[in-house]
Parts: C-alpha cells; sequence; structure tokens
C-alpha cells in the first residue's frame, strides 16, 4: 500500500515528464497506409511523418497471410498482406481490419504487384515480423 501512494505521488509531482510521451505516442502510434505507384509507405496521421517506405522494385510478390497469436488466456486471428522482397525477408505489412478491408487492399495491389497463390498461415509470427527470419512458404494454410 504504501509503494502504491508513493508511485501516485510521483506521477502527480513529474506530470510534465508524461506529456513528450503522450506526445510522441499520438505522433508515432497513428499511422495510415499509402499505396500507389511509387510504392508502399506508412505514414504518422500527426504531421504526416514517413515511418517506413518502400517501392514496388522491391517487392517481389505479397501475400495473404493468417496470423494466429497466442495469448496466455486465448488465440487471435489476424487476416494481413505481407510485401515479401526479392531476398525473401518480410519488407511492409499491412493488418487487414475484416473481409471488405482485405479485398479492398488486394484488389488495390494487385494493380502494381504479382500474389503468391497460397494463402500463408503463421503461428506468432513475430520473428518474422521483426525480419529475424525469412518468409518460410512451407507454412500453407489449409482449407477445407
Amino acid at each position: 500500500m504504501d509503494n502504491d501512494q508513493k508511485f501516485i505521488n510521483f506521477i502527480i509531482d513529474n506530470f510534465l515528464l508524461f506529456i513528450p510521451l503522450v506526445i510522441f505516442s499520438l505522433l508515432y502510434g497513428l499511422t495510415y497506409n499509402i499505396i500507389n505507384q511509387d510504392g508502399l509507405k506508412r505514414t504518422s496521421f500527426f504531421g504526416s511523418y514517413t515511418i517506413r517506405s518502400i517501392s514496388w522494385n522491391k517487392i517481389k510478390h505479397f501475400a495473404q497471410v493468417d496470423e494466429e497469436w497466442s495469448y496466455t488466456y486465448s488465440v487471435e486471428n489476424n487476416d494481413s498482406i505481407w510485401f515479401i522482397g526479392h531476398d525473401d525477408i518480410l519488407y511492409f505489412r499491412i493488418e487487414a481490419k475484416n473481409d471488405a478491408h482485405l479485398k479492398e487492399i488486394i484488389d488495390e495491389v494487385t494493380k502494381y504487384s504479382k500474389k503468391y497463390d497460397k494463402i500463408l498461415k503463421y503461428t506468432d509470427p513475430n520473428r518474422t515480423i521483426h525480419r529475424f527470419f525469412k518468409v518460410n512458404y512451407d507454412k500453407i494454410k489449409i482449407t477445407t
């Protein structure tokens, strides 16, 4: 109980330290993706700061991926589109909000790049997303 009070007093006494953290979180955390003939770009919502940009000539193809994230008490599935480079490294990832959003992304990207024929199924793809491992094409989703 004594430590809780010390922590609360610390926050109250030093609230000005948290203002830059909140501003940075807003500037960097809220993003949107741009897909056009030049390539892919992730831009911050406030300030239009480019976080990641990749041109189409670096992309070999894109793949639809069913990501399965395991948590302590649950499992969550996300559909996403992975943009894979010529060296089989994931360069860009867009998470689809729903099936209509997924179809919209695929329709737009098909104008500029080739689609990988199969849907990939990844369980906890952290290492691939952070580019520690190459994309494993053997992880194919079996549809029944």
